[in-house]
């Protein structure tokens, strides 16, 4: 009797988002994996469908629409690293990788692991040793973790170095320091580990704010204030120029 077929796996991708309290890699280094991004892919998407996960999501500093992608994710890049969130075993789960200094290289590196814990599942050398070893793999309820695929209220898995605006919550793209300084103090009281379990939110939020201003004194370095430069937005040209301070 033929083997039933598993259903293919529909990955979804992020921008990077890295777990509060995993330490990040300082000098990553070249990775040692020789294999195209393509194929690189597919191979990875076809453990997790090997492994039977739901709810896969990757995060990286790629933009899967270019066309360039396989040469991005092949050669060095600032912050190569991949995390991939998904559902296994009724769990949350995450598996993160910065090591190497291309996204070709975290992802490999990903699916080795990935394919290491299936081998031990399916080894059953001590069914309750390893049920309970695999039980704890990279679950996200002890990190204390919120999954980027569900809606959340913890400000842990933003790159607060891209969505400051979102971070802050702050809807006009060129605020004041004042503005800045408002969002800040309203979401330190809301934050704060004195008022809530520390999820890592407080520390992507200081970012955010030190990003925020960084911004904005390097538009009004450039224009001399907000309002010229919110002036300066009714051209292309000059809003094209203030999104690139960004």
């Amino acid at each position: 009797m033929a083997r039933e077929k598993r259903p293919d796996v529909e990955m979804q991708f992020r921008t990077l988002l890295w777990p509060a309290g995993i330490r990040r890699t300082e000098n990553p280094a070249a990775a040692p994996y020789w294999v195209k991004f393509d194929k690189a892919f597919l191979t990875l998407k076809e453990q997790l469908r090997k492994m039977q996960v739901t709810d896969p999501v990757i995060t990286w500093n790629l933009d899967w629409d270019s066309p360039h992608r396989a040469s991005l994710a092949e050669n060095p890049m600032e912050d190569a690293g991949v995390v991939i969130y998904f559902k296994w075993k009724n769990k949350d789960r995450f598996v993160p990788c910065d090591k190497w200094n291309s996204i070709i290289g975290n992802m490999r590196a990903c699916t080795v692991f990935l394919q290491s814990v299936h081998l031990m599942e399916m080894s059953r050398v001590n069914a309750m040793f390893i049920d309970q070893m695999l039980d704890n793999v990279f679950n996200v309820e002890q990190f204390k973790l919120a999954v980027p695929s569900k809606q959340t209220t913890s400000k842990a898995f933003y790159n607060s170095d891209r969505d400051w605006l979102e971070i802050l919550e702050i809807n006009d793209p060129l605020p004041t320091p004042e503005e800045i300084q408002n969002a800040y103090n309203d979401l330190a009281r809301r934050y704060h580990p004195d008022v809530r379990a520390d999820d890592g939110s407080m520390a992507v939020i200081n970012r955010a704010r030190q990003v925020a201003m960084g911004f904005v004194k390097r538009v009004t370095d450039r224009y001399g204030s907000v309002e010229n430069a919110r002036t300066a937005l009714d051209t292309q040209d000059d809003n094209e120029e203030i999104q690139a301070a960004s």
